[in-house]
């Protein structure tokens, strides 16, 4: 005998208080207008997104591993049967990623339904205009933890081995903290242009449109969620709220 266990808990499920981050460098912001989803999961909704990159020297992990075991406890509260397939939100940039920025990072990639309010570094004024928001800006959040639950359990308390289990971070907030490097370039380079002697005009042969590789959607790795130790670092900034 079975039943799908993923209903019930989401009716008994605690609701997470929300944490600020520590500082990090924006990725993807998608925080204006809502990311399409993956092609390869055509049925979900889009979403506003942004991935955040935290340095593995200088960044103290601790609080995301505690809300992560927090979350943990609360929706598998009985350890004798929690399923062994915990999936974890941090995500190793040296392994994970081929992008050069994410090299020596951590990185979590949070999304919401409703656009999230972008405060200043002052806490004055929300920030609007999306060139002031962008990829390698340096930012901090208010997020949450959010566990999952896909699978069915078990008569005996045990859970489906191949069941979709973990946890995630929602997006609440942000607050710009300062300029950063942008990714992918961008800024004035007209320097590099110089005086053009008149040549005898020729037609353009064209080439066909770029067909991008076909990717397979992320698989985090399984196994039972285990925080790394961290040391403390002080805070940093004012407060978002």
């Amino acid at each position: 005998m079975q039943n799908n266990n993923q209903a019930g808990q989401n009716a008994q499920r605690v609701f997470q208080p929300g944490f600020l981050t520590p500082r990090f460098t924006a990725s993807f912001p998608y925080v204006f207008i809502k990311r399409p989803p993956h092609p390869s999961r055509p049925q979900e909704d889009p979403k506003f997104e942004i991935t955040m990159l935290f340095d593995k020297a200088t960044t103290d992990m601790t609080i995301f591993h505690n809300h992560i075991q927090a979350a943990i406890n609360t929706e598998w509260p009985n350890t004798s049967n929690r399923p062994q397939n915990i999936k974890s939100p941090i995500r190793d940039g040296d392994i994970e990623s081929e992008r050069d920025e994410y090299k020596g990072c951590w990185f979590i990639k949070v999304k919401t339904k409703r656009k999230p309010v972008i405060k200043n570094r002052d806490n004055t004024a929300s920030i609007e205009e999306e060139d002031q928001f962008y990829g390698g800006v340096i930012a901090r959040a208010k997020i949450h933890a959010f566990p999952f639950s896909i699978g069915k359990q078990y008569a005996n308390g045990q859970y489906d081995p191949n069941g979709n289990y973990g946890v995630t971070f929602q997006l609440d907030a942000l607050q710009k903290l300062e300029e950063g490097q942008r990714f992918g370039g961008g800024g004035d380079h007209t320097d590099l242009f110089g005086p053009v002697e008149d040549a005898p005009q020729t037609g353009y042969q064209g080439q066909a449109s770029y067909q991008p590789p076909q990717q397979q959607a992320y698989q985090p790795p399984q196994g039972m969620y285990q925080a790394p130790q961290t040391q403390q670092l002080p805070n940093q900034g004012p407060n978002l709220y």
